[in-house]
């Protein structure tokens, strides 16, 4: 029951991270007088992908190996 309620956190966590980064990437790069927000997108898009395959690599693990249960939160 836990495990289905943390599971999610996984994929939210990287992208509040972004939000909370991307504005100072994309503000930093305004001052260097670049007016894009491409790079806080590839920065969202890498740390998604990472996620998204982590989870399938750990999600499977645990279905093979029900006994090895580490942890309800798939760190980085």
């Amino acid at each position: 029951m836990a495990d289905s309620i943390l599971l999610p956190y996984n994929r939210i966590v990287p992208m509040h991270l972004t939000m909370f980064f991307g504005f100072a990437i994309s503000s930093l790069f305004s001052a260097l007088g670049f007016e894009t927000l491409l790079p806080v997108l590839v920065v969202f898009l890498v740390l998604k992908t990472y996620m998204d395959i982590r989870m399938h690599t750990v999600l499977h693990e645990r279905q093979q190996h029900p006994e090895k249960r580490d942890s309800l939160f798939v760190w980085f």
